[in-house]
């Protein structure tokens, strides 16, 4: 979802329920996921907070960021609500299952169908498409459809989609990248694989209500830079990785490393 059209959105929340359970959760998870950086400075810097409106009055955006974090924060609470941004592994879908907004489905169930790569023999500086498939056997509450590629030095970059309220059906998802080198992956020559996930909560989070709901790879390969063995080895996201819904998954992630 847009977050300048989830922020607006927001404004609804007060006194109208015309916005649904899925918007209110997609809201929710855009505003910590963006704010959170922001959220645990002025909670570090600030010494003692009293209110809500002490601790989002300084958080940058304008009004509608403003009321966005008031509504969440008042729900629970200030000291809660710092408790929770503080946390030592802080999630936005957790945070915002914890707060009531998104729902969690300890039975949640899926399989993957299919997942692709085109090309399959690419070159440097060329673009990807990732094709993901999967069928959702009971609803995913709050969770993510997300992917990892390990390049040959064993670095790796990846993207996630929001998936709320995901009744039984099959879904698709497309992901592209461009594989352009840069200080955080070099793209050496070489075997490339593909992990896929669908996930009920934030693939990878170590709090509760978080599961695997399903898994699966492929491989592709990269000629036309250096050599890997010739590589010092970089970290996590490189830059220009887009998603392009072709089914109901919601949302769109930011670069991370699953693993």
């Amino acid at each position: 979802m847009n977050k300048l059209f989830s922020l607006i959105l927001a404004l609804f929340l007060v006194n109208s329920a015309v916005v649904s359970s899925l918007d209110s959760c997609s809201i929710c998870v855009d505003f910590v996921g963006n704010s959170l950086n922001d959220l645990l400075n002025i909670i570090l810097n600030s010494g003692v907070i009293g209110t809500c409106g002490d601790l989002c009055s300084a958080v940058p955006g304008g009004q509608i960021v403003d009321t966005v974090c008031d509504l969440l924060c008042d729900y629970v609470g200030v000291d809660e609500f710092i408790k929770l941004i503080s946390d030592v592994d802080p999630d936005p879908i957790y945070i915002c299952e914890k707060i009531s907004v998104c729902k969690t489905n300890d039975n949640a169930a899926a399989s993957l169908d299919l997942v692709q790569i085109n090309p399959q023999n690419g070159t440097v500086g060329g673009t990807f498409t990732l094709s993901i498939a999967y069928t959702v056997t009971n609803t995913i509450a709050t969770g993510q459809l997300a992917f990892n590629i390990i390049d040959p030095t064993g670095n790796s970059f990846g993207d996630a989609v929001l998936l709320v309220e995901q009744s039984p059906e099959q879904y698709t998802q497309q992901f592209q990248f461009q594989a352009t080198p840069s200080e955080q992956e070099s793209f050496p020559n070489g075997l490339y694989t593909v992990q896929a996930l669908v996930c009920e909560g934030s693939c990878g989070s170590p709090h509760p209500n978080t599961y695997t709901l399903a898994n699966g790879t492929t491989t592709f390969t990269i000629s036309g830079g250096s050599d890997a063995s010739s590589m010092s080895g970089a970290s996590s996201f490189s830059g220009s990785s887009q998603s392009s819904p072709t089914g109901a998954a919601t949302g769109s992630g930011s670069g991370f490393a699953l693993f």
